[in-house]
């Protein structure tokens, strides 16, 4: 249930995109990232985007798809739940505001069954931090420019890998350095 980028993003510059085709490892991204090498070998890392906005699913989705990572995108909690029961997750993006179950449910859910999969948190309400925050989990400020959230995605890669299995060419030593990468 990958997503293709429709009409309303080449408008605005974005590439029609699949987060279907497989990632051969042949190619590196504009990030220098290569998400292979910390994840089984030849699996793609998958990335369950929970967002109850078409359009805010749909860019994150292209993003993510134009970094070798694939998505599955769920419009409620409730859907995103069933798709990481079904899934091997290895990231969960989610909206805290959303219908049915707040994404700091269908978070906590997630947490139950693998503890280790590391959540980020979307939301425009500011006191979301925190709640974020206290239980573990990353957090993103709406609205968010693309580089904002391609770089924290790559810093919760980076973090899961333990500095070994992801490479990030020179965003990781800038960050190190102190340089935010914008």
């Amino acid at each position: 249930m990958g997503t293709t980028v429709g009409p309303q993003f080449r408008k605005s510059g974005y590439p029609p995109v699949s987060a279907e085709g497989p990632y051969d490892g042949s190619e590196f991204h504009s990030s220098g990232l290569t998400p292979l090498g910390h994840f089984e070998f030849g699996r793609q890392p998958l990335v369950l985007v929970a967002d109850d906005e078409a359009l805010v699913r749909q860019l994150i989705c292209s993003l993510l798809a134009r970094r070798g990572w694939r998505t599955v995108e769920a419009s409620d909690g409730v859907e995103a739940l069933g798709l990481s029961i079904d899934e091997k997750v290895d990231l969960l993006i989610t909206d805290y505001e959303m219908p049915s179950i707040s994404g700091l449910q269908l978070a906590n859910a997630v947490r139950r069954r693998t503890p280790d999969v590391p959540i980020l948190m979307i939301s425009g309400y500011p006191a979301c931090v925190v709640v974020a925050r206290d239980h573990g989990f990353h957090f993103l400020h709406r609205p968010f420019e693309p580089d904002e959230l391609m770089l924290q995605v790559e810093t919760i890669f980076e973090e899961l890998a333990g500095g070994s299995g992801i490479r990030s060419t020179g965003q990781t030593n800038a960050r190190r350095a102190g340089v935010t990468a914008r």
